[in-house]
């Protein structure tokens, strides 16, 4: 931490900012294509935490202890078929699978509210006639959305400790020092009970 927050926090605030969990409250949405719904895995680096069918939404609420200096969150979207998606006679979709994060809560700060989420990257996984189509109608296959279509990896590499990271890149700059964001200094402190 710089000079500033040093002076700012006591150490009982300090001491809390520097664990090295984890936490994660996720919600997931999904929309089916005849009732045939998006497979998906969750995983911090290799640990799994979900895997299976998301009907309609599923919450994944868990903690996990890093001994690492950085970690991956990853949202595998899989086992959607081109029979997942209909169209009407003129090329409308009429029916599409899609899977979608409704909220993302790490170590007790809203991501999608903060804006951290957009620093993950999605990367679809397409087989070659899709992308050959993706790519000879410039439809990109890598973005920073939160919104799934095709099967595809989301990814948001993380520094620990957690709380020290979203600080540090959520803050702003003043005029004449950097400072968070007061809602997520205040999330923050909430979440630690101060």
């Amino acid at each position: 931490m710089n000079n500033i927050q040093d002076r700012l926090l006591d150490s009982n605030i300090k001491s809390k900012i520097n664990l090295r969990n984890i936490d994660i409250d996720l919600e997931l949405i999904s929309k089916d294509c005849e009732s045939r719904w998006p497979g998906c895995r969750v995983s911090i680096d290799d640990y799994e935490i979900f895997n299976g069918k998301v009907v309609n939404s599923q919450e994944i609420v868990t903690s996990y202890n890093s001994q690492k200096d950085t970690a991956n969150i990853n949202i595998e979207y899989y086992g959607k078929t081109n029979f997942d998606t209909k169209t009407n006679e003129q090329g409308t979709i009429i029916s599409n699978q899609i899977l979608s994060i409704n909220q993302f809560k790490l170590n007790g700060v809203d991501i999608i509210k903060n804006g951290l989420i957009y620093k993950a990257i999605f990367q679809m996984n397409l087989d070659p006639a899709k992308q050959e189509y993706f790519s000879k109608h410039n439809i990109e296959t890598v973005h920073h959305d939160y919104h799934f279509y095709e099967n595809g990896i989301w990814s948001l590499q993380i520094q620990i400790p957690v709380l020290t990271y979203i600080i540090n890149t959520t803050k702003h700059l003043e005029t004449f020092e950097r400072t968070p964001y007061n809602d997520i200094m205040m999330t923050i402190m909430d979440k630690l009970d101060i």
